[in-house]
């Protein structure tokens, strides 16, 4: 099954970013011309762009954020950690439709909640929905509120497993909260931080879902929406370029590749 619809496609998605097939008959080989073309694609560039804001924004705050909350969670001070823990993991669990409806709701310029708490506040409302300056906010704020509780149970069973008798010797020698956090949590934690930055790397640069269902195919007002994942698809599935949106899909792998090496390179120990 793995080699049948996996592997195959893989490597026949290899040999189409090198032709121009456009899904019907023929198709000719253009060596690498796909992937010169999108370093003059304006487009491309954008939504590449685009993707970096949105790995600046949420990948921190997905793996180091999620450690701290995580943390926090964890902590004997904290009660009711059971219903807070499902609380956070709640997001995770409705299907993407429904988070779509609830996020186009709160970014009505009318009757959403954010505008309504601006107005009590006597501020003028922000057009979420067609604002191109606030359109990679908008869509960080979905990622996060969709996936840091996921990344916080990865963190949360790490925690779990770290040895208690370090951050208690800490704590008998007086370091604070804050201290123990920095110095003893986070040196512990880094295999999983790797892991959760890796992985929430992967996910930002293949993000599809959230971008198409908030803003569509054509990515809001001046593609203030576009990233990696609806361009490719608007090439593949709306013009049929198959060629180029398989060159689009394997630059993305080769990005993806490059800093999750990087990652490794940057965190591993001595």
């Amino acid at each position: 099954m793995f080699g049948i619809f996996q592997l195959v496609a893989v490597i026949a998605s290899a040999g189409l970013s090198l032709t121009n097939w456009k899904g019907g008959n023929g198709g000719q080989y253009v060596a690498l011309g796909n992937y010169t073309a999108l370093l003059s694609d304006p487009a491309f560039l954008k939504a590449l762009w685009h993707t970096v804001i949105l790995w600046v924004l949420t990948v921190p705050a997905l793996s180091l954020g999620a450690l701290a909350l995580a943390y926090v969670l964890n902590s004997k001070l904290v009660r009711a950690k059971s219903l807070l823990r499902t609380f956070f993991f709640l997001p995770v669990l409705p299907s993407l439709v429904v988070v779509g409806v609830l996020f186009l709701l709160l970014m009505d310029p009318v009757f959403g909640l954010p505008n309504i708490v601006l107005q009590s506040l006597g501020l003028p409302a922000i057009d979420l929905k067609n604002n191109p300056d606030v359109a990679m906010p908008v869509l960080a704020a979905v990622i996060l509120w969709r996936w840091v509780g996921y990344n916080m149970t990865i963190h949360l069973a790490a925690l779990q497993s770290l040895p208690t008798d370090v951050i208690e010797s800490a704590r008998v020698d007086g370091a604070t909260a804050w201290q123990t956090f920095w110095r003893i949590i986070v040196p512990m934690s880094k295999p999983t931080l790797v892991f959760t930055t890796i992985m929430s790397t992967i996910g930002t640069f293949n993000l599809f879902d959230e971008p198409y269902v908030l803003f569509g195919s054509d990515a809001g007002p001046d593609q203030a929406g576009l990233t990696l994942g609806t361009y490719m698809f608007k090439q593949g599935f709306e013009y049929f370029n198959l060629g180029y949106a398989s060159a689009i899909s394997y630059t993305v792998a080769a990005v993806v590749l490059v800093l999750s090496l990087l990652q490794l390179r940057v965190t591993r120990n001595d």
